[in-house]
């Protein structure tokens, strides 16, 4: 009866190391997803922020891109414009 109470008494201080172990380990799981967590909500903000850049740098590239066509359309049309100017200054001059 002894044996077995010194068996007993043996695998509880077993366990209770073990449990001791395990809620050190839990401990450490417990905080490590803590700031998993905390990182994973400033990646959330940096990523909306990201976003927010993105759209505003989409925006400035399209009015960007609208201006230039406007700049090129006006220019090529005064060019246009100015080639018929001289194209009918000259036929003026060569029927005068």
């Amino acid at each position: 009866m002894a044996r077995l109470k010194n068996t007993l008494a043996e695998d509880l201080i077993a366990a209770k190391k073990d449990i001791e172990q395990l809620s050190e380990h839990n401990l450490r799981l417990n905080k490590e997803k803590e700031e998993l967590t905390k990182e994973r909500g400033n990646l959330v903000i940096d990523l909306s922020g990201s976003e927010r850049d993105n759209q505003t740098l989409n925006s400035v590239i399209k009015s960007n891109f609208f201006n230039l066509f406007i700049k090129n359309f006006l220019f090529f049309s005064c060019r246009q414009s100015v080639h018929y100017e001289l194209s009918m200054s000259q036929t003026f001059l060569f029927f005068s």
